[in-house]
């Protein structure tokens, strides 16, 4: 889990300067996918039309992106897909390590920091083995800095630090196909932010595809998640509100018929 992780973190250096698709927005496939494989999760018909939604509404996210963008680097777009697939897995094992084998989600994120601790040290020591320069050192990294960076990268790591440990508490208590919903928001905003920052880099089609890909995108996560729910095609069936109202009803006829045999007797 430690190697996905990193593996996901570097694909994202790599992709720092290049023009890629977001990549939260995997999450909308992958996420279903390996929690019906490794969890053992049933789809259900409001989820599987959850997911031709979102289908539908990549497609569009991908439109302006090919169309538009003139220099995309097909290779490192490839490396994110298969990033987000491993970071999925990731957090699909975090529900399984915890719920099967009772591993404490705070115990499980220690592991993984402490093993990811040692993979980024032994790297560091290959790289700065490899590159044997006196101006290329591990120290030389810092020189230069100001206070003011290195409170940036206090305050990075203490938020870092906190969402991964909220993440963690998510997928225990809840579900990973949760964080769907809380991921999505976050490009939604970045976009929304961006058109009024640069209005002149975004075009009238752009805009008009982004903002039905977005909606359909977000909406198909309510619908997974049965925060939206339909009352039609047996959709409603097997979400938690149906689940919970079918409960109601049967407990309140084993009570009835509880006084009715009380009553005959």
């Amino acid at each position: 889990m430690s190697l996905i992780l990193y593996f996901a973190l570097i694909c994202g250096f790599l992709s720092i300067n290049e023009k890629v698709f977001e990549k939260r927005l995997y999450f909308l496939l992958f996420l279903p996918i390996f929690s019906k494989i490794i969890l053992k999760d049933e789809l259900f018909r409001h989820q599987i039309l959850s997911l031709f939604i979102s289908i539908i509404g990549i497609i569009f996210l991908f439109i302006p992106l090919i169309l538009i963008e003139k220099e995309i680097s097909i290779l490192i777009n490839i490396l994110i897909a298969i990033s987000i697939i491993g970071y999925s897995i990731f957090f699909i094992l975090i529900k399984h390590l915890t719920h099967k084998y009772y591993l404490s989600p705070y115990l499980c994120l220690l592991y993984i920091g402490f093993f990811g601790l040692i993979i980024l040290l032994i790297g560091g020591i290959i790289y700065y083995s490899i590159n044997n320069d006196s101006d290329n050192n591990f120290m030389s990294i810092f020189g230069g800095e100001s206070l003011k960076s290195i409170i940036y990268l206090i305050l990075s790591f203490c938020f870092s630090l906190i969402l991964n440990v909220l993440t963690f508490l998510v997928i225990f208590y809840f579900s990973p196909t949760l964080l769907m919903i809380t991921d999505n928001i976050n490009p939604i905003i970045n976009w929304i932010i961006s058109l009024f920052i640069n209005k002149e880099g975004h075009t009238s089609i752009e805009i008009v595809l982004n903002s039905i890909g977005y909606f359909l995108v977000l909406f198909s996560s309510l619908i997974y998640n049965g925060i939206i729910i339909f009352n039609f095609c047996d959709l409603n069936r097997n979400t938690k509100k149906y689940l919970e109202i079918k409960q109601r009803e049967e407990l309140n006829s084993i009570i009835e018929d509880d006084d009715d045999e009380r009553s005959e007797g």
